[in-house]
């Protein structure tokens, strides 16, 4: 399938996602794995600063939600891939890549949708059933456990995490899911219907 042609954007949040070659697990405990992550970013940041707003690191893959300041998010996945490849490799003493493929990217354009965004990227380890509540999961920005990156954007209100562990619609994270894999965040239409799908959201003040 040919890659979507970038769009620069500094006005909307990405949601970015990569896995790891054929699903693979990182072959490393996942501590040392959060570790790597957290020194990538770290990198990254200071060579193409962006506005980190929610980060979840998961097995094989990680969920990323970000702005950039100067139109960056290719400069900066670039850094931040590499940066985590390699360490992983000189690790595990691994030839083959790390990454299965580039970075997938949606823009969340429209406000209403932005909260439905962190639910799901929070509620990743949830849905695998690895935790019962979002803050639970340690390799997670909204964890119980201190967020070690300043640039991330303060949502972990007590009232949002509320909001977030709750679930009305038990196909939304399918509707997500199936949103995010166009450029622009939309959420794909009811089959009966033919009208797009209403997405619940929370009352929160935007990031944008």
């Amino acid at each position: 399938m040919a890659r979507k042609l970038l769009i620069r954007t500094d006005q909307f949040p990405y949601h970015v996602t990569t896995r790891s070659r054929n699903k693979d697990w990182y072959d490393l405990p996942m501590n040392d794995v959060w570790e790597i992550y957290m020194k990538a970013f770290e990198k990254a940041l200071s060579k193409h600063p962006v506005k980190i707003h929610a980060f979840v690191l998961m097995s094989n893959h990680y969920h990323l939600l970000l702005m950039t300041i100067g139109q960056n998010i290719d400069q900066f996945m670039r850094e931040f891939n590499q940066s985590v490849s390699l360490s992983i490799r000189l690790k595990t003493k691994r030839i083959n890549q790390i990454f299965g493929s580039r970075y997938r990217w949606s823009i969340v354009q429209n406000e209403n949708y932005l909260n439905n965004i962190y639910r799901y990227i929070f509620r990743n380890p949830v849905e695998a059933g690895i935790c019962r509540n979002c803050e639970d999961y340690r390799y997670s920005s909204i964890s119980s456990f201190p967020w070690p990156l300043t640039e991330l954007v303060e949502i972990n209100t007590q009232e949002f995490k509320n909001w977030i562990n709750s679930i009305s619609d038990e196909n939304e994270y399918f509707y997500i899911k199936k949103g995010l894999q166009k450029k622009i965040f939309s959420p794909p239409k009811n089959p009966s219907t033919k009208k797009k799908i209403q997405l619940p959201s929370f009352n929160q003040r935007s990031p944008y």
